[in-house]
């Protein structure tokens, strides 16, 4: 097997890969011409981060030079605990069903948690068609969210001072704004550019049928804002897998003008859906609880590829010390006992010490939910790999709840 970067060459060959396997409408017949003429334009004027680094992932081959499989991984700055990091999003995860377990996919992701590595990346996301498939890489569940489905006419209504008007270009800024305000708290959220925000950009509403409202309050100030698509009579403005719409506000009198002036299309529409990290009392604003669905779902799921920058880069809660013994199959670096020195809530030492017992013993699935925040220490017990050795106060200072949330598509 032959497992290399992704280029010129093998663009064709993913193409027609992906199209294939994911029972796309592209033609398969991919003219070499179009090829070229889809990479320059990728390169003079994507309107994607997707589309910008088409090049970003590896791809399998056999020894002969027949195309196995591939994945495609997207690098983007997010925060974390305070700080900048990147995080890949991976996409595309594909192989011919005539060479599925004969491990390219694992080679392929061999290969791009060692290029992480060496270009200095932290973590790892994607949204997993099965769980249980990318725990065997390491990932674990994070980004907890509930999706609400509310009839409009089980909405209570209230005045609000503000205004709402549609977005438009010139108002582009003033949502960013937003954005910019809320996601820093959330682990993992995008530091968007200018390719993140282009889907709104150039939307085009009339054709689409997403549709883009902002909050205004009294003061004129943008305190909120959502996308919505048409979905039969639904105001579908969740934000999932093949579905990144946004329902962003400020504070809790925005959130409640916000549903007051979804209610106002009920000539047009039946029910708004929407999602939200959890902690948000929507039942409060809503006066009839029978019909409204609430689930909560687990779209994302993330790893951590280098162990000593997510140690390094983490808060943490006063001053302690604690060691820590992590398995990684697939990224060997990690694996190791981790004696970590913490001081003012930052890290202040951390290396690989050898001979040394651990106070907890984990793989690195359960290590990244722990770190990035998902979990704390009172999950561990519902954890059938991790073993508790020394219960230790200073561990709860590392591994405690942290809100995650990850809302771009790749």
């Amino acid at each position: 097997m032959i497992t290399k970067k992704i280029s010129e060459k093998e663009f064709a060959d993913i193409s027609i890969c992906s199209t294939i396997c994911f029972n796309g409408t592209n033609s398969i017949n991919i003219d070499p011409e179009k090829v070229k003429e889809e990479i320059q334009n990728s390169k003079l004027a994507p309107k994607s981060r997707t589309q910008h680094l088409w090049y970003e992932g590896f791809c399998a081959y056999t020894d002969d030079g027949k195309h196995m499989g591939h994945i495609k991984a997207y690098p983007m700055d997010v925060n974390f605990d305070g700080n900048t990091c990147v995080m890949t999003g991976i996409g595309g995860v594909v192989s011919y069903p005539v060479y599925r377990h004969q491990g390219a996919i694992r080679s392929c992701f061999e290969h791009t948690f060692l290029d992480m590595k060496e270009r200095g990346f932290m973590c790892s996301s994607l949204y997993p068609f099965s769980t249980s498939y990318y725990q065997n890489f390491g990932y674990g569940t994070i980004g907890r969210k509930v999706c609400w489905t509310i009839p409009l006419n089980a909405i209570k209504p209230v005045e609000y001072l503000g205004s709402f008007e549609l977005i438009d270009v010139k108002s582009l800024d003033e949502i960013k704004a937003v954005y910019d305000n809320i996601m820093p708290s959330y682990n993992l959220s995008s530091q968007r550019n200018h390719l993140d925000w282009a889907r709104f950009e150039n939307l085009d509403m009339g054709v689409s049928q997403t549709y883009g409202y902002l909050y205004r309050d009294e003061n004129g100030q943008c305190q909120g804002y959502l996308f919505f698509s048409k979905n039969d009579r639904v105001m579908d403005a969740s934000n999932i897998f093949g579905n990144p719409n946004e329902f962003l506000f400020r504070d809790t009198k925005t959130l409640q003008a916000m549903l007051s002036f979804a209610h106002s299309f009920s000539a047009y529409y039946d029910k708004l859906k929407f999602t939200l990290p959890e902690g948000h009392n929507i039942e409060a604003c809503i006066k009839n609880l029978n019909d409204v669905e609430k689930t909560t779902i687990y779209p994302i799921m993330a790893r951590i590829v280098d162990v000593k920058l997510a140690f390094t880069l983490a808060k943490y809660k006063g001053c302690g010390e604690v060691s820590i013994e992590i398995n990684d199959t697939y990224a060997p670096w990690n694996t190791g006992v981790w004696n970590v020195k913490f001081k003012e809530n930052k890290c202040v030492s951390v290396g690989l010490v050898e001979n040394a017992t651990a106070d907890i013993i984990l793989d690195i699935s359960d290590f990244s939910k722990l770190i990035l925040g998902e979990d704390d220490m009172s999950d561990i017990a519902y954890m059938p790999n991790v073993a508790l050795i020394k219960n230790s106060d200073d561990l709860a200072k590392v591994f405690y709840k942290k809100a995650c949330r990850v809302t771009e598509p790749f």
